[in-house]
């Protein structure tokens, strides 16, 4: 099981640097990691059971957490099969370690690679869901619903969903971003008060930085936060644009739900401007290994395995 003790004969070394100058350094990580050597074994190992060390109750917590992170992905990958089973658990747990080098690369060039870490998208999803199923269940009981509100009732049931998500997907640095973020969203809806402006944001890094100083230098915490910091200082500018002109109004019949799908494209077609842009610099910091010295680059462009 995760989490026993092993004994045999292994080959152990420090954790290396980076491949080339500038790029993805790994000694930096695995030291904050707790992390002293890698290596492989030089044979089959034996095991020896749980260490002296690991019983507490949240090493054992965590053991388990992650033997139903492990679960789960085993299961879809067994369904689902191949690429898309791979692409389907790295959506729902944030392991991709089974995507094979050609689904990853044509996620790189299409720019779709971040929605496989497990960030705002998917804690969205999985709050957002609960919640509206919660309240639909809910409100098909009018007794309840007159006596209680059950709309708060909804964002405390989401409020959990939302955390047993973060504990199976890993909890990595987006992941604990965009939970902080909808839960401080849901105890607002508690309270009756608004959540979605920049103090939303500023709380969720304050307690990352508290807790985890090292992250700050990563590209998951760079390009969330600077994906979401523009986001939600862009939804202003995206509500005072100037409104379609009630004379130049169209008439044919299907006016209004072309309309409606072009403010839909539009919309689409600006989030992704927006989220593209904010984090393009760090992007090119971190996956092409562009590092200048004047006006000649250090090290020739490589891509990192890392994503955000």
């Amino acid at each position: 099981m995760l989490g026993d003790l092993l004994t045999g004969r292994a080959r152990l070394s420090p954790p290396s640097g980076p491949a080339l100058p500038g790029l993805n350094d790994f000694s930096f990580a695995s030291y904050f990691d707790g992390i002293g050597a890698v290596g492989f074994f030089l044979g089959a190992p034996r095991g020896l059971g749980p260490g002296p060390g690991e019983q507490s109750l949240w090493a054992a917590t965590e053991r388990q957490l992650f033997s139903v992170r492990d679960g789960i992905s085993t299961r879809i990958r067994r369904v689902i099969g191949g690429d898309p089973g791979a692409f389907a658990a790295s959506i729902i747990t944030g392991e991709r370690r089974s995507m094979s080098k050609e689904a990853t690369e044509a996620l790189r060039l299409s720019g779709l690679a971040h929605i496989t870490a497990i960030s705002g998208l998917n804690m969205a999803l999985a709050s957002g869901i609960f919640f509206v199923g919660l309240r639909m269940v809910l409100s098909l009981l009018p007794r309840l619903a007159q006596a209680v509100p059950i709309k708060k009732i909804a964002a405390a049931g989401a409020l959990l969903a939302a955390f047993a998500y973060l504990m199976i997907s890993g909890y990595q640095v987006s992941a604990v971003r965009a939970f902080l973020m909808t839960a401080i969203m849901l105890v607002a809806v508690l309270f009756d008060r608004p959540a979605i402006s920049l103090r939303n944001l500023a709380l969720a890094a304050i307690v990352i930085i508290a807790t985890t100083p090292s992250a700050v230098m990563g590209p998951s915490f760079q390009m969330s936060f600077a994906a979401t910091a523009a986001l939600i200082a862009g939804y202003p500018a995206w509500r005072a644009r100037p409104r379609w002109n009630p004379g130049l109004r169209l008439s044919f019949p299907g006016a209004r739900f072309l309309g409606e799908g072009g403010k839909l494209m539009a919309g689409t077609f600006l989030t992704s401007l927006i989220g593209g842009l904010s984090t393009a610099i760090f992007a090119i910091a971190h996956f092409t290994g562009w590092r200048r010295t004047g006006w000649r680059p250090i090290s020739p462009p490589c891509r990192s395995s890392r994503s955000w």
